[in-house]
């Protein structure tokens, strides 16, 4: 069973992916994985992105597995797959708000900027607050990261 979601609100389309490897006890187990399979996240993505409207809406992608190439992500051949399928739609998506590594990261993609906020468990506990501004028909975002005392 895979966590994979989405909903509208406020004319903005934010995309929930389970990107999360099945594999217990390697290393493999901490890496992304597309789950290019029947039933699988990847073919869900595909359905997901055709139903997006043709008018202006932006996207955001939520993920846990940051969506690059790098340790505890995707490897190359699996990024060319997703970048394949994402390209089209590369106008509307804006960014992939990811978690899983133990630092901060902000990386600009080829379609959208990565965002990767810092695992809470090992450290002080901050989540990053989004805001959205819509200016005629572009969009724009300011991140605000909150510390729990």
């Amino acid at each position: 069973m895979f966590g994979n979601f989405s909903f509208s609100h406020l004319g903005i389309r934010y995309i929930g992916l389970d990107w999360a490897a099945r594999v217990e006890g390697t290393i493999l187990g901490e890496m992304g994985d597309l789950h290019n399979f029947e039933g699988g996240s990847y073919p869900w993505l595909f359905n997901e992105l055709a139903l997006l409207s043709s008018e202006e809406q932006p996207v955001f992608f939520l993920s846990h597995i940051p969506m690059y190439v790098n340790a505890g992500a995707f490897d190359i051949y699996e990024m060319e797959s997703l970048e394949t399928l994402i390209a089209s739609y590369s106008d509307k998506i804006i960014s992939n708000f990811a978690g899983h590594y133990h630092t901060d990261v902000e990386n600009q993609q080829e379609h959208y900027d990565l965002v990767v906020i810092d695992a809470i468990w090992d450290d002080e506990i901050r989540f990053q607050q989004l805001h959205v501004i819509q200016e005629g028909d572009q969009f724009s975002f300011v991140r605000t990261a909150r510390t729990i005392d």
